[in-house]
């Protein structure tokens, strides 16, 4: 296909849903991504942080506003919809998703 990629079904939600995390954390903004067959790279830009030294993180709890808790959110979120969409489109033969 001229050396283009082309996305399936579930790939458009990851662009959709990486496109939409400005929406959802103030001050982020994904400033370049490429989905992969079976992964993704991004560049995520947190604007207005003053200090860049870690939290102290007790019980590996999760930050809010970290980018852990951005990439946590994200996967969530395509997650969730594959799998609405593996029982919508299941009629008990299994899993007929494709990605």
């Amino acid at each position: 296909m001229d050396g283009r990629c082309v996305l399936s079904e579930i790939g458009n939600i990851a662009a959709k849903y990486l496109e939409e995390i400005p929406n959802h954390f103030d001050n982020v903004f994904v400033d370049e991504y490429m989905i992969m067959p079976n992964h993704i790279h991004i560049i995520i830009s947190i604007v207005g942080i003053q200090n860049f030294e870690p939290l102290r993180n007790e019980y590996q709890k999760i930050i809010p506003k970290s980018i852990g808790s951005i990439v946590r959110s994200y996967k969530a979120s395509v997650t969730k919809w594959c799998k609405k969409m593996i029982i919508k489109n299941s009629n008990g033969s299994g899993i007929i998703l494709s990605i």
